[in-house]
């Protein structure tokens, strides 16, 4: 992910890989089509998740990443709190 000058991106000023602008475009049509939906994305990059999650608040898209510190408690929040609408976790 990188910054450049172009109006007509996915994300206005963002020029994403290709993997992440599938993702990206996947997300906005599970939340277009179904505003409660929730979803989960996995990695088994664990440095792929800092990049993606910086993506997410671009899109103000409310999210948690699930680490072994708060697995629990973000557990609890991601089911109980409608406007939580992702997930990360890292597989590795």
């Amino acid at each position: 992910m990188y910054v450049v000058d172009k109006k007509d991106d996915l994300i206005p000023g963002v020029r994403l890989t290709v993997k992440f602008e599938q993702i990206i475009r996947h997300l906005k049509k599970l939340i277009e089509e179904d505003s409660t939906n929730k979803i989960l994305v996995f990695t088994s990059i664990a440095t792929a998740i800092p990049p993606f999650a910086a993506l997410l608040k671009l899109l103000k898209l409310p999210f948690a990443v699930l680490d072994r510190g708060s697995k629990s408690k973000i557990l609890s929040k991601f089911r109980s709190d409608p406007e939580l609408k992702a997930r990360l976790f890292s597989t590795s």
